[in-house]
């Protein structure tokens, strides 16, 4: 009965702070729009400080068409000198058909003078073969690629680029892209679309006021909660051409209808570049009307096996499943209204969704706490990802952080494990870092570097700033791939992080792979090789907190690998230690730990390196003053 009490006490306790934790966030959004309110009353352009020795010699825009002659001609109104404001020889379009059943109408290039060529390209039908061509033609220094010609552009566009330019090195710009509509267009039919949005567009008094676009604008895709700090790629993608000459176009790869991952892929590779810079324009865009493209029309299952069929492309050019973008952009330009609100497919939806997956949480940990349900390995959802820890009961900290932080006369935020990560970032100055399990990308981000980095099942949500290749598959899935691995890693790893599966004989696995990659003097960290109680040295998980049997590559290391250089130092995360191993002198040629694998598994699986106390686990493992880790991060 007590036991039961103490629960619902528990419950309460936690229900009455996420009150107040929904309250504090309430509070603190309102003042995040009366913030931005009173910013946007001030307007004045910022001072550009000029840092390109080159001249802006205006902008190329290169556009794809087919069979779309009543769309482009709004495509071609907003991309016009009036219309974007600027004089009729800084911007040009060179139209770049792929082999329509009807050619572009000639009469469309006396009626816009922008248009300086037109490029046709018969039996492919790709368009960024076409696209390609193109771009040989662009007389000026900055170049747009629109693999759909059928958007409608916001005016600011080309003061943005002409600004950027000035300020900034190699830049690539994202034009943020919207769908024209108050409903997906893969939900709505394209039977007399264009005179619908014609109607809407005069309502709007569009082309006169440009900006009313984002009145009549939804998100593209059917994801809710979307937005474009999350972009993946831009119908509007805007570089130098020394970027486009240096990079690469598109990926003639790519030779499906439509062109597939291509326009991604091309985002992806232009903007992950070590000397570019990533700029994002959040008060322009570009605007795609209906006109039933490629995946537009088709039903939900079509729609899926074509996606399916696609990304299977991108995973054989790129060799990565990822469809990722980890670089927070630069921000430049005016958003004009507070909060400028354009709403995904269905902002109910969102909130229905977000309020049936909370209810089922709470239900879930009220029965797992009063122990009404027995499961294994449960989950919990917490925003897009699974979060076991929230699920598991709590594991009491024994307490011991403040009295080693007075132990080793530091702080105790010293003592964070990310603290020990950055300690090692900011003196090894690491050309290139690996990391297996990846999680929510808090080790990641500390990077600075080319980073590599392997989970099957990660979610990231912090500010990744490091160009990096992540890679959604298991570990032993991306060693076995000899292609990606030399694709990726050739260069050898300066410093690498192993946090995935907290077994010992995963961990080992993972070190046999990864030494094999090292670059001579590079550091290897294990986490998790020092838990502070035996609950959090189990091989199953039972509580929130939890290390697995990671301790016992140690052991295991020092008995088969005598020439390497281990370490082991308490490091927290939060209130728990769970240690980490830094491991030095490396051999990628040597293959005792390969060659005894099967040996060194079957020890661990039949209890060889068990302890029954974490005095024992300590003696096991040899804990080192956290001295000697600031002698090696000198």
């Amino acid at each position: 009965m007590n036991c039961k009490n103490n629960n619902n006490q528990e419950l309460k306790r936690l229900r009455a702070k996420v009150r107040r934790l929904q309250d504090q966030l309430r509070v603190a959004q309102e003042r995040g729009k009366e913030y931005q309110r009173l910013l946007d009353r001030f307007e004045a352009t910022p001072t550009i400080a000029q840092s390109q020795s080159a001249t802006f010699t205006g902008l190329s825009l290169i556009i794809a068409y087919y069979d779309i002659p009543d769309q482009i001609q709004r495509t071609l109104v907003s991309c016009s000198a009036s219309y974007q404001g600027c004089e009729e020889t800084s911007i040009e379009v060179i139209i770049a058909d792929n082999g329509s059943k009807k050619p572009f109408p000639e009469q469309l290039q006396s009626k816009f003078p922008v248009i300086k060529r037109v490029l046709r390209t018969d039996g492919r039908p790709s368009p960024v073969f076409a696209l390609n061509e193109a771009m040989q033609y662009a007389t000026h220094n900055m170049i747009g690629v629109m693999i759909d010609g059928a958007h409608i552009l916001s005016p600011g566009i080309f003061k943005c680029v002409e600004d950027v330019f000035k300020l900034f090195e190699n830049p690539v710009i994202n034009v943020p892209q919207y769908i024209l509509g108050d409903v997906s267009q893969n939900l709505s039919s394209n039977t007399n679309a264009f005179n619908r949005e014609s109607e809407v567009l005069s309502r709007l008094n569009w082309p006169e006021e440009g900006y009313r676009l984002f009145d009549h604008a939804l998100y593209p895709g059917e994801s809710p909660g979307r937005d474009y700090m999350g972009s993946i790629e831009s119908n509007c993608l805007i570089a130098p051409k020394s970027i486009f000459e240096r990079y690469g176009m598109f990926d003639e790869r790519f030779d499906e209808p439509g062109g597939g991952f291509a326009n991604l892929d091309l985002f992806s590779r232009l903007t992950h570049q070590p000397d570019t810079k990533y700029v994002l324009l959040p008060g322009e865009g570009t605007f795609h009307q209906n006109h039933g493209g490629t995946t537009t029309q088709k039903s939900p299952q079509e729609r899926d096996q074509l996606v399916r069929e696609y990304r299977k492309k991108y995973k054989k050019i790129s060799g990565s499943e990822l469809i990722f973008n980890p670089r927070s952009p630069l921000m430049y330009g005016n958003v004009k209204k507070a909060f400028m609100h354009v709403p995904t497919i269905s902002h109910e939806f969102r909130t229905a969704k977000n309020k049936l997956l909370k209810d089922l949480a709470k239900i879930y940990v009220d029965r797992l706490k009063s122990g009404s349900v027995d499961v294994s390995v449960p989950e919990l959802v917490v925003g897009t990802a699974p979060n076991e820890r929230l699920a598991r009961p709590i594991l009491r900290p024994v307490g011991i952080k403040a009295d080693r932080a007075k132990r080793y006369s530091v702080q105790e935020k010293d003592l964070n494990y990310l603290n020990f990560l950055r300690s090692l970032h900011r003196t090894s100055r690491p050309e290139l870092y690996f990391e297996i399990g990846v999680d929510k990308g808090m080790s990641l981000s500390i990077a600075s570097c080319l980073s590599v980095a392997v989970d099957p099942s990660f979610c990231v949500d912090c500010q990744i700033d490091a160009p990096s290749r992540l890679f959604r598959m298991s570990s032993d899935e991306f060693f076995d791939d000899y292609r990606i691995c030399k694709d990726t890693l050739e260069c050898g790893i300066d410093l690498a992080f192993i946090d995935g599966m907290h077994l010992a004989e995963f961990v080992v696995r993972d070190f046999a792979n990864t030494e094999k990659w090292m670059k001579k003097g590079g550091v290897i960290v294990f986490d998790d090789t020092l838990p502070e109680q035996l609950e959090m040295a189990a091989r199953d998980r039972n509580f929130n907190a939890w290390c697995g049997d990671v301790f016992k590559v140690v052991p295991i290391l020092r008995k088969y690998r005598p020439d390497l250089n281990i370490n082991v130092f308490e490091a927290f995360i939060g209130p728990y230690r769970k240690g980490i191993a830094v491991i030095q002198n490396f051999d990628p040629e040597n293959s005792i730990i390969s060659d005894n694998y099967s040996r060194i598994k079957e020890d661990i699986l039949s209890g060889m390196y068990d302890v029954d106390s974490i005095e024992q686990l300590e003696i096991l493992v040899g804990v080192s003053d956290i001295q000697v880790f600031f002698d090696i991060t000198k």
